[in-house]
């Protein structure tokens, strides 16, 4: 029996462990393989879990109650345990909503590229959705309708560009998903990315000086909006500033 955690497949890159100690809380990193993570699901021994990558969409199906974000976006990344009823919902939204407003990138009227088609792009493009974005276009490895291809976004005008994909995340710091040559009118480039600090991605931005953001204060915020809902409490705002210092 766990207290607080993050269940992922891949977690040698997180810092949730370190933000949610800051916020006084016994917290576990716990990779799973998938049948790790089935049967974790159905033991329910914790009181309160993060999730990530592959499992945002996977944990759908074991859960009692959404709430209306997670519902309508279908992915969660945070579930309570209330006496063996699980009840998911979705704080990425909060923390990349907050990213937007914090580092003063308007998407109103934006045509923007989102760089995959998981729980996270899933999230951004409700957010940019929520936030009056003009037109929001997917980019997918795999053939699926309402995405292009990667070889196929050649001279695409977009505004901002959104990287909601692992690619480029620690320990596979040289990967890049796309070439911004590709790309017309770009402006800002936004990876959700936080480890490293600078991506690649978001070097190849500064260099054509391209406004570039990391994902840090999107991970920061969410974990606070989860610790929040893990303790029942509230937390200083402020202190998603002094988390993302440290």
């Amino acid at each position: 029996m766990i207290k607080f955690g993050l269940i992922g497949e891949k977690l040698n890159h997180s810092y949730s462990k370190i933000i949610h100690n800051f916020l006084g809380l016994e917290y576990t990193l716990m990779p799973l393989s998938m049948n790790e993570f089935k049967d974790f699901m159905e033991r329910k021994e914790f009181i309160g879990i993060n999730v990530t990558i592959p499992y945002k969409e996977k944990v759908m199906p074991y859960l009692s109650f959404c709430d209306c974000k997670a519902n309508r976006i279908k992915a969660v990344n945070t579930i309570i345990n209330d006496n063996g009823q699980l009840r998911g919902y979705n704080t990425d939204y909060e923390g990349f909503r907050y990213l937007l407003i914090h580092n003063k990138i308007e998407v109103g009227n934006k045509k923007i590229l989102v760089l995959g088609t998981g729980g996270t792009s899933k999230t951004v493009s409700c957010v940019l959705e929520d936030l009056g974005a003009e037109k929001v276009y997917f980019a997918s490895r795999k053939k699926q309708t309402n995405a292009f291809l990667y070889e196929e976004i050649n001279g695409l005008e977009v505004d901002i560009l959104v990287n909601a994909t692992p690619v480029g995340m620690f320990p596979n710091i040289d990967k890049l998903s796309i070439s911004l040559d590709k790309l017309k009118n770009l402006e800002t480039v936004i990876d959700v990315i936080y480890n490293p600090y600078n991506s690649k991605l978001l070097l190849e931005a500064k260099k054509r000086n391209i406004k570039a953001v990391n994902g840090l204060s999107m991970l920061v915020y969410q974990a606070l909006s989860s610790a929040e809902l893990f303790l029942n409490k509230h937390y200083d705002k402020h202190d998603v500033e002094k988390i993302t210092k440290k």
